[in-house]
């Protein structure tokens, strides 16, 4: 989900405005570390709140007493790597499938978005869509064979390595027809996907 959040606050960023684009490598690295961050700052004496948020809800909240202990016990860490870690609920798999299809949607009209530096972020996120593709197929709502379609045009719209797999991936291109964004969850019809909800 973070990786996927942080595209799209890329894209969504009007002209003008200031937009971040995040390389795969330092999300990655972020975004293990950030536990050990918080166990750091949980032991602090100087802290004296910590909370701990998901994107929908309050995971953890603790603040110290007037003797300067915890009131509860020190577990910020914990509940913010368990959250980084909690596998998504098949409804919420096909959720993130559909922002992700408005997602690669956006950065393939992008005209050169879709480049090598920005490729490996994609193939992270169309490894992460794999996954949540057999999630999904526990919700009956999901159309499976269109999700595995959408993922296949995805993967052969994105530039590939040099050498053996860039050969593989040229082939592949001239045996489908071009890529067409999935209409976004929010949109009706056909229309071209949006980004966020």
């Amino acid at each position: 989900m973070s990786r996927l959040a942080a595209e799209e606050r890329f894209l969504r960023a009007r002209r003008g405005e200031v937009g971040r684009w995040t390389p795969p490598e330092a999300h990655e690295t972020a975004l293990t570390g950030s536990p050990e961050v918080v166990a750091a700052l949980e032991a602090l004496p100087a802290v004296a709140r910590i909370q701990v948020y998901a994107r929908d809800r309050r995971l953890y909240d603790n603040h110290r007493a007037q003797a300067g202990a915890w009131e509860h016990e020190a577990r910020a860490a914990e509940m913010l790597r368990g959250e980084q870690t909690r596998q998504l609920a098949p409804a919420e798999a096909v959720g993130w499938l559909a922002d992700y299809g408005a997602v690669f949607g956006a950065a393939h009209a992008r005209r050169g978005y879709l480049s090598p530096r920005t490729a490996p972020a994609y193939r992270r996120l169309q490894d992460d869509a794999a996954r949540l593709i057999e999630l999904a197929a526990d919700d009956p709502t999901a159309d499976l064979r269109a999700l595995e379609e959408q993922q296949a045009h995805r993967r052969v719209a994105l530039p590939e390595p040099p050498g053996i797999v860039g050969r593989i991936g040229q082939t592949l291109r001239r045996s489908l027809p071009p890529y067409r964004p999935a209409p976004s969850r929010d949109a009706p019809g056909n229309e071209a996907p949006s980004i966020g909800r």
